[in-house]
């Protein structure tokens, strides 16, 4: 299994998702995706569906080596060694330039563009992807 999925509810929103806390320098605003890698997506994907269905704006991707090389280019290694795994996390942003900054001020892999940074994170075998 690529790894475990925790579900919660707020039952007081207003004291978790307040206005002054959502505000970060990284300038990300939500969860986009969760990219899984697997040798077989379809299997997979299967076994995700039985946990019922996902809502909102959040989409649950699972890629074959093939499909995370022509979406992730080299970064798409970074944790390769595990056959099933939860290769990336997109994140939304106003500006991705400045995850890249920080990426590069940390000597981390990536990959960026005016719209899309790609942060590779070695030491947890995983990739965070950020989009405008």
């Amino acid at each position: 299994m690529a790894g475990r999925i925790y579900f919660c509810q707020h039952h007081t929103p207003d004291l978790i998702w307040r206005r002054n806390w959502l505000d970060h320098p990284n300038a990300v605003t939500g969860i986009v995706e969760l990219t899984v890698a697997s040798t077989d997506p379809e299997a997979t994907r299967e076994r995700f569906d039985r946990l019922g269905a996902i809502g909102g704006d959040f989409a649950l991707t699972v890629a074959d080596k093939a499909a995370l090389a022509a979406r992730f280019g080299e970064l798409s290694q970074v944790g390769a060694e595990r056959t099933e795994r939860f290769a990336a996390v997109t994140l939304r942003s106003s500006d991705p330039q400045i995850v890249a900054a920080r990426a590069a001020s940390l000597g981390l892999p990536h990959d960026s563009t005016s719209q899309r940074t790609v942060v590779a994170l070695p030491a947890f075998g995983a990739l965070i992807e950020v989009v405008a």
